[in-house]
């Protein structure tokens, strides 16, 4: 539980200082396994716009 709060306050904190720099959006990458950090980001009101997808040859 204070892992969410600590991530959530950090995000907060993130998207307050970009805004203050004239960020209208923010953008990230998180892999699909990462379970926990793409739930903070739904809570956080965040959507996928894109995904990318790697290949290794």
């Amino acid at each position: 539980m204070a892992r969410q709060a600590a991530g959530g306050i950090l995000l907060r904190a993130a998207a307050i200082w970009a805004g203050d720099r004239g960020a209208d959006r923010l953008s990230l990458a998180v892999t699909e396994q990462n379970a926990a950090a793409r739930a903070l980001y739904t809570r956080a009101g965040m959507q996928i716009v894109g995904r990318y997808h790697y290949r290794i040859k």
